[in-house]
């Protein structure tokens, strides 16, 4: 059976000697060859704002386009998402998911 080779580009692998290979959770990455636990997997991102039960963050520069993603639920939150100027260049693909309640978003000044 042969190592995880593989897993330093946000990737572990589950067991020693394994060559299964695990994505990093969304937000993390994993710079260590050969890694063989999630605890490798940390954030590559900076904080922009809290917004109830969820936090916005922008993925590191050069690590996904420096997208905007969030952590946790904001399913319970409502009123402005102020985001204006944040170097934001790309959204992930459920960032706005569980914002109905959100009156108004401003996402000016990105280049997105």
């Amino acid at each position: 059976s042969s190592t995880c080779q593989t897993c330093g580009t946000g990737k572990y692998s589950s067991a020693m000697n394994s060559s299964s290979c695990i994505e990093c959770e969304a937000g993390k990455y994993s710079s260590i060859t050969g890694a063989t636990s999630s605890q490798t997997c940390t954030l590559a991102a900076t904080w922009l704002r809290n917004f109830g039960g969820c936090s916005f963050w922008k993925t590191a520069e050069g690590f996904a386009q420096q997208r905007l993603f969030k952590i946790g639920s904001c399913a319970t939150q409502s009123g402005s998402l102020e985001l204006s100027g944040k170097g934001i260049r790309g959204l992930s693909d459920s960032v706005f998911e569980g914002l109905s309640s959100v009156t108004w978003l401003d996402l000016s000044n990105n280049q997105i």
